[in-house]
């Protein structure tokens, strides 16, 4: 049996629905343990002491709780996660990592120059996790000094002017400046050094 109608049909509805996409709900869970990698660092340098350092990479990142306010498929104009994160990361002594960079700057030193501790600065890059352990680079920035007897000078500066001390400073290698600061500074005194070389403090820095 066959039918035909020769009229179009009318009526019915037309209706556009919008609903959760998988790629929406997998796009929230890759976003959310970014968006809370820097209060997690905060908090473990809580954790730490002063002496430590955090690794500026995870060890670990797992979403250990997650809830979606509507599932993929659900009829929804947007979609929210609300989820909980475990990280994990390893720390390291500033003091070793110090000590560390002294020793490969100290290969560097001479006889009349030697490595400025003080100004020593050390930064990690490039940190690559293998499970519980980590590779970096290690940039090490120092300064070189000259390797002067502090002793020797001071009684070698004793009583001398300003101006004559500056110029035995500055005949030594390698130092491009010098500073003299009396103290207590009274004005009325004369500029002149002290007589008793104890009573002299030489500090040395390197530029930057």
């Amino acid at each position: 049996v066959a039918g035909k109608n020769d009229s179009a049909f009318s009526g019915g509805t037309k209706k556009e629905v919008t609903v959760v996409a998988k790629k929406d709900a997998d796009k929230l869970l890759l976003e959310l343990p970014k968006s809370l990698a820097e209060k997690a660092r905060e908090e473990l340098r809580t954790q730490i002491s002063d002496e430590e350092e955090v690794l500026p990479t995870f060890t670990t990142q797992e979403i250990i709780k997650k809830k979606f306010d509507n599932d993929v498929d659900d009829e929804a104009k947007k979609v929210t996660l609300n989820g909980t994160v475990s990280y994990s990361a390893l720390a390291y002594s500033k003091k070793n990592l110090l000590s560390l960079a002294q020793t490969i700057l100290k290969d560097q030193s001479t006889n009349d120059l030697s490595i400025s501790n003080d100004d020593i600065k050390v930064d990690i890059e490039d940190v690559v996790m293998n499970k519980d352990e980590a590779s970096a680079t290690l940039v090490i920035n120092g300064g070189l000094i000259p390797t002067i007897n502090k002793e020797d000078l001071a009684k070698n500066l004793s009583g001398k002017s300003f101006k004559d001390a500056k110029g035995i400073v500055g005949d030594i290698p390698q130092i491009t400046d010098a500073d003299i600061v009396l103290s207590p500074n009274i004005p009325l005194l004369p500029k002149i050094l002290p007589r008793i070389s104890k009573n002299i403090t030489i500090v040395i820095s390197a530029h930057d």
